[in-house]
């Protein structure tokens, strides 16, 4: 009878695919954790920033030399604690804190109006709002208004970017004849941030005939949000809805 020799064979070969592993598997371990892969045990590796305080505060001395708000900016930065400056730099560049700078309001008949939303402790978004009703009296058929929108960004208490938005309109007793013109505007100390804006739509919005007319105005703001070799697009709407009153609603989104 023949001997069972199959047995001692894979013995053989089990013994040595277990030390064939036993010399890759501290490899393949080290290289996984060279590459900052996301485990419990390692740190994922970020993308550097392409803006550090150094380079920041270099931005807005170039910026301070022609520009007074550019000034005012760098002169608070200036004052901010070390780890202050450092958590400022990191919200500029930060794409979740960038695409959180949105907000919406609504204030029927109340010709200014202004409001604070809190992002965190650190940064903060400000809706302003305002109608200037030109002087008429009873007897005028129409007159002229003009409604703003601004929203503004704050990152300890240092206003870094700020979103206007207005339009011009003829208003009579209980409704709004035409738009007039309208533009916007921009102020941007975010050296992360690139934005700018195609041009404002204005029409009179009514249901139908007959009914009351409101200026309507939006625009689109095109934004990108820079890192080093890369960039996240950062587009934004803002609108704004005024009536004959000096009411007005409006909104700032992510688009």
């Amino acid at each position: 009878m023949k001997k069972m020799i199959l047995p001692q064979r894979t013995g053989v070969a089990a013994i040595a695919l277990l030390a064939a592993f036993a010399v890759v598997a501290p490899a393949v371990t080290a290289s996984a954790a060279e590459s900052g892969a996301n485990t419990e045990s390692s740190t994922a590796v970020l993308p550097r920033p392409k803006y550090t305080v150094a380079s920041y505060t270099k931005y807005l001395e170039k910026r301070a030399k022609k520009d007074a708000s550019a000034r005012a900016v760098l002169k608070h930065f200036k004052k901010l604690s070390s780890a202050k400056k450092k958590k400022f730099v990191y919200y500029i560049q930060d794409t979740k804190t960038q695409k959180a700078f949105v907000g919406n309001a609504s204030k029927k008949g109340k010709k200014k109006f202004s409001t604070v939303a809190a992002y965190n402790k650190d940064v903060t978004f400000l809706t302003k709002a305002a109608t200037d009703v030109e002087p008429h009296s009873i007897r005028d058929v129409t007159w002229n208004e003009k409604a703003t929108f601004d929203h503004r960004q704050k990152i300890f208490g240092i206003e870094v970017m700020k979103l206007s938005l207005w339009v011009n309109y003829k208003a009579s007793r209980g409704d709004v004849a035409k738009t007039v013109n309208a533009g916007a505007g921009v102020k941007n100390f975010n050296a992360a941030v690139s934005i700018d804006n195609k041009q404002p739509q204005h029409w009179v919005s009514r249901k139908k005939a007959g009914y009351e007319g409101k200026a309507r105005v939006e625009v689109v703001w095109e934004g990108n949000i820079a890192y080093k070799g890369s960039s996240v697009r950062l587009d934004k709407r803002q609108s704004m809805t005024a009536y004959w009153d000096g009411g007005w609603k409006g909104s700032l989104k992510n688009i």
